[in-house]
């Protein structure tokens, strides 16, 4: 089973709409983990020896995706941060971050210029894309002044929370 950006788009906002807090739902190979709060901890349902062994182990970060096969054109969150680390580890690259999940736009509306390209100089207040959330327009701001010097996501794209949109070069003092 594959689950469409369509299908996740409706999902959060049922979940939205609801009274619960968090959903977390598994079906063959897609796992899908939503949460109001931000605060997500998954439910898994394990035999009652196994919990015990596990409740005095230290818990393992806790890394969800929106959906496994949702696009397989564009390359996992993980790979992608670890594609770009070697950059921003070379250099004094800062990535400018989504701020919340939902579908990245490069450009005010379809056919226009986008916000910004590679080489486009930005300010703190710069607006460097949107990022879609049950229909309502969250604007990115770049947060520093410098020079893109990489975009690190497709426009339409799903994105994440924190997952890197662009990698910026800061001005001279700009840190």
């Amino acid at each position: 089973m594959t689950l469409s950006e369509t299908d996740v788009l409706h999902i959060l906002r049922l979940v939205e709409e609801s009274s619960f807090d968090s959903l977390q739902l598994e079906y063959g190979d897609v796992k899908l983990a939503v949460s109001k709060s931000g605060n997500f901890v998954p439910q898994v349902a394990q035999a009652p020896v196994q919990a015990a062994e596990e409740a005095s182990a230290v818990p393992a970060p806790v890394v969800t995706k929106a959906a496994e096969n949702l696009d397989q054109s564009a390359p996992p969150v993980e790979a992608a941060r670890k594609q770009e680390a070697p950059a921003a580890a070379s250099s004094s690259l800062v990535a400018v971050e989504a701020p919340v999940v939902g579908v990245f736009y490069a450009a005010p509306e379809p056919g226009a210029e986008p916000f910004v390209q590679i080489g486009s100089e930005v300010d703190v207040d710069t607006t460097v894309g949107l990022v879609e959330v049950m229909k309502v327009f969250n604007g990115v701001s770049a947060g520093l002044k410098g020079r893109i010097v990489e975009v690190c996501v497709e426009d339409s794209q799903l994105v994440e929370y924190g997952q890197p949109l662009f990698m910026v070069e800061p001005s001279e003092g700009a840190r």
